[in-house]
């Protein structure tokens, strides 16, 4: 079973080197090698055939002799034909195969291509090859690879066995809950014999006041994560389509795949949306389209009056999601409430969370706020109790903090200064951003210096598995925090910390 793999690798170098199209299988074999993880046999099968199919045409007689000794050994071995497999989302492909062609991203600035369907690329982090369970799983699932989060300062810890750290990976809010949800934090925990109110009647009804919204409208989750399965568990399935973005948040990719429905990855313009190329992509079987505004992990916002036009455009029986993590960080009042929109367009969903400007991300809480018919279906899927009773009771307390959540955009403005600053003073790019953050372009392969930086105690986030490999995205944290991941990333990359601790100095 280890020829065929160990052949497929050695076919990937020879085409790498032959200059072959291999911008995602290139990066997706280097991290085979390089990291070592895991990958099922069947991503590897799935990975082969895909790449034969797609570009057979292009490949030199002797790389063609290559894949027909690796096919030969795998019939050998029982282990199936690779041009026959299924392609799956896992190793960074496109969805399965159909009469539509695929086509790969392009780079901002590059030449334009057609938006139908391209891919995304995640890493290999599948099941081991011997695993049992495989084949009895789903296919979606079978062909999926887990989620992995900004690394927790605990397993860094753990790790390399090192205490100073700071973590500026998750977009989380760095001066955490404000005084009312503090407060209420001291009384939330009376009586945790009880099942929660699996209503979060408490919740909805500060909601619905905040918002000028019925509590009828309003759904619960457990972080705007949970929503975004439900949704994509209520609406699509084997058949349907779900439009999204490249560059775009991950969980819609996975939970498409997860449900068997077909993904529609339109391709980025300026690492942001293109609505038109998405547009495009809406067909007679497209059930779902998500925008993310701001978009995470890239930071870009797409013009309200475009993005308004865009829905109203949409077939009616399309439903639109506008993914708002980071809305209350638009602190331009040019930009229109959206909760405003909902009367007009009932295929809109808005979705929410109390993780980034409330801090309050270790209690996982969000909620969508949609038309009662919508939420009416939500509730049919969303699990009884998922928002705890100390969630819900803080995040009521943290609904009318107008002082934490002011501060809160205060601070974050001055970390984005600070952090844009520093950057430049490095030499290096990065894209404009309305979030909590800066997605920054090294220049090189990133993962070396994530690596460099862990071991000096700086929690980053490097956006690999968006197929950004060159790019890291980092929270903008407090002044000493952005001080100290400048200078780290100064250092890493070998030139002067002094010059850039002094240009944060003078921003701040």
């Amino acid at each position: 079973m280890a020829v065929p793999v160990r052949l497929w690798l050695r076919a990937f170098r020879r085409t790498a080197r032959s200059r072959c199209k291999v911008d995602c299988f290139g990066r997706l074999v280097g991290r085979v090698q390089v990291s070592g993880a895991d990958a099922s046999l069947e991503q590897l099968r799935a990975g082969m055939a895909w790449f034969y199919r797609r570009y057979e045409g292009e490949l030199p007689p002797a790389l063609r002799s290559a894949y027909a000794a690796a096919e030969s050994e795998a019939r050998a071995s029982r282990v199936g034909l690779w041009r026959d497999a299924e392609p799956v989302a896992a190793v960074g492909l496109a969805p399965p195969l159909s009469a539509t062609p695929r086509v790969r991203p392009t780079p901002p600035g590059g030449e334009s291509l057609s938006s139908r369907r391209i891919g995304i690329t995640r890493p290999l982090l599948g099941l081991p090859m011997d695993n049992p369970f495989l084949e009895r799983a789903v296919s979606g699932v079978r062909a999926l690879a887990p989620y992995v989060p900004g690394k927790p300062v605990s397993e860094l810890q753990r790790e390399l066995g090192i205490s100073d750290i700071i973590k500026l990976a998750s977009n989380e809010n760095p001066l955490g809950p404000g005084p009312r949800a503090r407060e209420a934090a001291t009384r939330a925990c009376g009586d945790l014999g009880r099942y929660p109110d699996s209503n979060g009647h408490v919740l909805k009804a500060a909601l619905s006041r905040r918002l000028c919204i019925a509590e009828e409208c309003i759904t619960l989750g457990n972080g705007s994560n949970d929503v975004l399965d439900f949704i994509i568990r209520t609406f699509a399935g084997p058949g349907d389509e779900v439009v999204y973005s490249q560059y775009a948040f991950a969980v819609y990719a996975l939970s498409t795949q997860a449900q068997g429905a077909t993904a529609c990855v339109a391709p980025a313009q300026n690492y942001g949306h293109d609505l038109i190329a998405m547009r495009a992509l809406v067909q007679p079987h497209t059930r779902l389209v998500f925008i993310a505004n701001p978009n995470n992990p890239t930071g870009t916002l797409v013009d309200a009056a475009a993005l308004e036009a865009f829905i109203a455009d949409l077939p009616p029986q399309v439903i639109c999601v506008l993914d708002e993590a980071y809305t209350e960080y638009l602190r331009d009042p040019s930009f229109p409430d959206t909760l405003r929109w909902l009367a007009r367009f009932p295929n809109l969903i808005l979705v929410r969370t109390f993780s980034k400007i409330h801090g309050l991300a270790a209690l996982r809480v969000g909620y969508a706020a949609s038309s009662p018919l919508i939420a009416q279906l939500l509730n049919r899927v969303r699990q009884p109790f998922n928002v705890n009773t100390p969630a819900l009771v803080i995040a009521a307390a943290a609904v009318d903090d107008d002082a934490h959540v002011a501060a809160s955009a205060l601070c974050n403005v001055r970390g984005l200064t600070e952090l844009r600053a520093g950057v430049s003073a490095l030499g290096l790019d990065y894209i404009p951003t309305w979030g909590n953050f800066l997605t920054i372009d090294l220049g090189r392969e990133a993962q070396p210096v994530n690596r460099a930086l862990l071991e000096r105690g700086v929690i980053i986030r490097p956006l690999l598995n968006y197929g950004l490999p060159n790019h890291v995205r980092v929270t903008a944290g407090l002044q000493p925090e952005n001080a100290r991941f400048l200078g780290t990333l100064a250092a890493v990359l070998g030139q002067a910390e002094v010059a850039v601790a002094n240009t944060v100095r003078a921003a701040g």
